[in-house]
């Protein structure tokens, strides 16, 4: 594709490559021996190769591109070849990005890229992280002849100001933070003004007791692109086209992809192809995203970003991988489209169709039954096109003496009957064997009301007379159901009761619904009690039965090394779409596992806001919308990491809101 240069945006460009790291002996492992840093080969390169890609397709000013770089010195080992003042050192770092957020204008570009080694070191504001915190960090070329890390609460506090000025900002950190460094010295004190960062650290932590260990992940109001989990390493990899040139494998995949791609690429089509290839060659390295997957990249502009299913791999002999599994939900002989990793559903074309044959843990099978195995790469999207969905059974409450209540029932059989959907709904009568996991029945109105087994209106299912309308919710509830009840009947144990997830209050008993006053606030402790790195992500199941991820906000999950915790809190309101309704229950499920995966594709919309969308069989939606309607569950180095393959884990707290004070279900406090 050929390069076009974009429409007139003001931008900044700060561009960070480290080769070269000077010799010294300031800073020691704990064992005292000194700490090295070894030198790499791409960074420098990758600069290059982005500073001239920008240079080609961007409308920037030359002075608006700044970069600092470290390469070897054949004439003096013991510095950098370039000129000092371009030399990456915290200095001369910190000093560009203020100047950028001191000139800069609202509204203005700002892109952030820094290629070479990070760190995991001793935090030097305990009050801040508390004593054990560590600080993951920047590493410049002179950190080992007394030079300063860039830490992560002092780039957030960086960052904020500029989003605070309402600067347009993405970070890509292509490096990763195995280093351990337990030194601190009297040099490491931050320049950063003691408010800004106590006024960052109110909004960068769980809570008022639990800091988080790393500021950077939760991206609040910037985009941010990173090379790994922190459990891993990020890696190397030499240039398909030149000999013994290297570069870092998340910046180099950038790049090819914009090259691919072009202009106009959001930040989560990026991801989505960045993930996908990088993890060929690196299975044990997973890029992380947090942020507005909508933003282009080098722009203001927004385009739709749909949570699909990647296509992790694809064997030329019919069949691929995708990048979901029994935990979201996938079922044998599911069927779904293929989509290219950019395209953004404002239009429609053709796909190749496949069907899934073997369902794991975290990924699925698919054999292609329809298109050409060749037009597909990693990286693409799998939405569902025909997904079998385990059938919601409703009782029906028949009342021979009301004729007119019998006639309503009738005819909401008549309708499933007849409709072409195949929904997953099976009506019951009231004297078969069965239960059923619902009762339904017509209240003196006319209406047909959702009932649970006892007998009890269920005041969250809204009432109606339309029979069409309440096969819809039915079905929309049957996908509730079917997600809500996603567990791994053989939990391995690695992660059988090896992790906490609890409610932080001397009165919660875990058999118990944890009951709380309209508007209050619950703490949840997670802790991780197994011997590495696990994934957190918790969804709210709620009482308009929708599902949405709540934490973390801004990325797929939440990386927690072994023996850390998190205690997050929220904040629970009953909806005032359910007007004067006096009690209402959410379900907190945490998903746990070994592997990085996304569970998007399980977040439902709240049952009322998917009927303004029409009842399926005469729907008129936009070519996404008709995509994805039947979504039913939907230390950088060469060296690989050791991980164990997709294991995962889930577990629930149930809490009883009572009164109605606010209009929103829950909130993240401070969000």
């Amino acid at each position: 594709m050929s390069e076009q240069k974009t429409t007139e945006l003001t931008k900044w460009f700060v561009l960070i490559g480290v080769d070269y790291y000077m010799p010294g002996n300031s800073r020691t492992n704990i064992d005292g021996s000194p700490l090295r840093y070894p030198n790499l080969l791409g960074c420098v390169s990758d600069i290059g190769r982005l500073q001239n890609h920008i240079e080609k397709t961007q409308n920037v000013d030359q002075s608006h591109i700044v970069t600092f770089t470290s390469s070897p010195n054949s004439t003096d080992p013991n510095k950098p070849k370039e000129d000092m003042t371009k030399w990456p050192t915290y200095d001369n770092i910190v000093q560009q990005l203020q100047t950028v957020t001191n000139t800069a204008q609202p509204g203005d570009i700002v892109h952030i890229h820094h290629s070479g080694h990070g760190a995991r070191a001793k935090t030097v504001y305990p009050e801040l992280k508390g004593l054990n915190g560590l600080d993951e960090a920047i590493v410049p070329c002179d950190i080992r002849c007394k030079g300063r890390y860039l830490r992560d609460f002092e780039l957030a506090a960086l960052l904020d100001t500029m989003v605070q000025k309402r600067l347009i900002v993405t970070v890509v950190l292509d490096s990763s933070s195995s280093a351990l460094d337990y030194t601190v010295l009297s040099s490491d004190k931050s320049d950063i003004p003691r408010e800004l960062l106590a006024s960052v650290r109110s909004r960068y932590r769980d809570t008022d007791r639990t800091p988080k260990e790393s500021w950077l992940l939760e991206a609040e109001g910037y985009e941010l692109l990173t090379a790994c989990r922190l459990d891993e390493n990020s890696n190397e990899v030499e240039d398909r086209d030149q000999d013994d040139i290297w570069h870092g494998a998340l910046t180099y995949c950038l790049l090819e992809s914009i090259r691919l791609g072009g202009a106009n690429l959001t930040h989560g089509m990026l991801h989505r192809r960045i993930r996908a290839e990088v993890q060929i060659d690196f299975p044990r390295q997973t890029p992380i995203f947090a942020g507005n997957s909508k933003r282009v990249l080098f722009s203001n502009e927004e385009r739709h970003h749909a949570s699909t299913i990647p296509v992790k791999s694809v064997n030329p002999k019919g069949y691929l991988i995708l990048g979901a599994g029994k935990a979201h939900g996938i079922s044998k002989d599911s069927e779904y489209d293929i989509y290219p990793w950019d395209h953004d559903f404002s239009d429609s074309i053709s796909s190749p169709r496949v069907q899934i044959t073997e369902v794991f843990d975290l990924k699925s099978q698919a054999q292609l039954s329809c298109g050409n195995i060749r037009t597909i790469k990693p990286g693409f999207q799998a939405v569902p096109r025909k997904t079998p969905v385990q059938k919601l059974v409703v009782k029906l409450v028949h009342d021979p003496s009301d004729e007119s209540k019998q006639a309503k029932l009738n005819q909401l059989q008549q309708h499933l009957c007849s409709n072409v959907d195949d929904l997953p709904v099976e009506l019951i009568s009231d004297d078969s064997a069965g239960n059923g996991t619902f009762h339904l029945g017509v209240n003196i109105d006319g209406r047909y009301i959702l009932l649970d087994t006892s007998g009890q209106e269920i005041p969250t299912f809204p009432p109606s007379e339309e029979p069409e309308l309440v096969l819809h919710r039915l079905s929309h509830l049957a996908k509730y159901e079917m997600i809500r009840e996603l567990k791994n009947p053989n939990i391995p144990d690695m992660l059988d009761g090896k992790f906490t997830f609890e409610l932080v209050d001397p009165t919660y008993e875990p058999t118990n619904p944890f009951t709380i006053r309209d508007g209050g606030a619950v703490y949840i402790r997670f802790k991780n009690e197994t011997k590495e790195a696990v994934n957190l992500t918790i969804f709210d199941f709620q009482p308009l039965w929708g599902i949405t991820q709540i934490y973390p906000l801004k990325s797929d999950f939440e990386t927690i090394l072994a023996g850390e915790e998190r205690k997050p809190e929220f904040r629970m309101t009953i909806p005032e779409q359910l007007g004067p309704i006096s009690a209402a229950s959410d379900v907190l499920k945490a998903f746990v596992t070994i592997q990085g995966t996304s569970f998007r594709s399980l977040e439902l919309p709240d049952m009322e806001r998917e009927q303004t969308r029409g009842y399926p069989s005469n729907r008129d939606h936009d070519a996404l919308e008709q995509l994805l309607n039947t979504l039913d569950v939907p230390h950088r180095g060469r060296g690989p990491s050791k991980r164990s393959p997709g294991i995962w884990a889930t577990s629930e707290i149930t809490i009883r809101i009572i009164r109605d004070n606010f209009a929103k279900n829950l909130l993240l406090v401070g969000q």
